[in-house]
């Protein structure tokens, strides 16, 4: 995907682990997420296999599994939010994922990096 900001600046989702994007939970959203993923673990993970152990999981379909309701549990979650790198507005997907919100700094030396996991000192 990618897009034009009111700036001129084109945005480009094309890649992984972007800079410039973040995915957005709402805070009402938080627990219930938490709570799918132990749902998601419990019936994924047996108590007792008949021989002793405390607990078995079945790798393979284990893995495929959680893939599959991670993935679904992440789409319905989550919401994509870019930080325009030129002029550092933030926009945002609709609840619906169909529209984009755009929100522009009130101050100029807003810095353009908000989104990133980390920045290297000067």
């Amino acid at each position: 995907m990618r897009f034009l900001c009111e700036c001129g600046a084109e945005i480009k989702d094309q890649d992984d682990a972007l800079p410039f994007k973040a995915h957005l939970m709402p805070d009402e959203n938080f627990f219930g997420f938490l709570d799918h993923l132990r749902d998601l673990l419990d019936r994924l993970v047996s108590v007792d296999d008949g021989r002793g152990a405390t607990a078995t999981v079945q790798v393979v379909p284990f893995r495929n599994k959680l893939q599959r309701e991670m993935s679904l549990l992440v789409g319905q979650s989550f919401r994509h939010l870019y930080q325009c790198p030129e002029c550092g507005r933030l926009h945002i997907d609709s609840l619906d994922g169909k529209h984009g919100f755009s929100f522009k700094p009130e101050a100029e030396d807003t810095p353009r990096n908000l989104l990133q996991s980390f920045t290297p000192p000067d």
